[in-house]
């Protein structure tokens, strides 16, 4: 039991630094540092048997630390009521957490032991692109762009099949969205759209172990009208995913329209 007598100390942090070179542009240079602490079932609270197998949490479970370094840069266009935007970031993710690792340790009575553990490290690099404005005549707009690069690097033997972690193949490369509506008197009316291009999800097996569902690329769409009765009362109508029954947008199953 002196095994599980853990104390983890670990700093974080979240930081910027932000210039002003004119009354139209904003640099943004930012840093951070998170931490993700093992859960309970991780740490070895929850510990079961089935017929050859024999599950527990480990003592010796690392956090899991995320450093995410990003480059803004906001330009205002007073001409046009625009504001342009482009960012850059780059994330690391070390010591992965996952309840079910890879490796099965066989026990004298012929028994597989499986455990928590830290299975590997994880990066991501990305661009976010956007712009929003508003028109004459009471509407308003925004479109943004983020494609996004991320590889894993996993322990040997530690496979998605049976660990559950896969952030490379189960985030979508590239993310469109785009919103657009008008206000007036007590009136407003919104749409918004949002593609995902084809991404992998995991699916969970009675035999504790994952296998990958393709999700094609998919385009959702959402609408909402609201009429503002008082100052203190708006009565509103929200459509989500109003162009489809229903949609794969998880390896869970379809999303209904709402």
């Amino acid at each position: 039991n002196a095994q599980w007598q853990q104390r983890i100390v670990e700093p974080s942090f979240n930081t910027g630094l932000v210039y002003h070179p004119d009354n139209t542009d904003t640099l943004r240079l930012t840093a951070a540092r998170g931490v993700q602490l093992p859960s309970l079932l991780e740490f070895g609270a929850l510990q079961f048997a089935m017929p050859g197998l024999v599950y527990t949490g480990s003592p010796t479970i690392a956090p899991t630390i995320i450093t995410n370094y990003e480059l803004d840069w906001d330009h205002q266009i007073d001409s046009l009521n625009t504001t342009l935007r482009g960012a850059t970031f780059y994330q690391t993710s070390n010591d992965l957490q996952t309840v079910t690792s890879g490796e099965l340790f066989p026990l004298p009575s012929g028994t597989l032991l499986n455990t928590s553990a830290n299975v590997g490290n994880s990066e991501e690099f990305g661009i976010e692109l956007s712009a929003r404005g508003t028109l004459p005549g009471g509407w308003h707009w925004s479109l943004g762009y983020s494609p996004r690069l991320v590889r894993d690097h996993f322990l040997p033997d530690q496979i998605s099949s049976q660990t559950g972690v896969d952030f490379q193949h189960t985030t979508p490369r590239h993310v469109v969205d785009l919103t657009a509506g008008w206000a007036g008197g007590k009136w407003e009316i919104d749409g918004a759209a949002r593609f995902e291009s084809t991404f992998d999800g995991l699916v969970a097996q009675p035999n504790a172990t994952f296998i990958a569902t393709r999700i094609n690329s998919y385009l959702t769409l959402d609408a909402r009208v609201a009429y503002h009765i008082t100052d203190n009362l708006t009565f509103s109508v929200v459509g989500r995913g109003i162009t489809m029954a229903s949609q794969t947008q998880t390896s869970i199953g379809t999303v209904d329209r709402r």
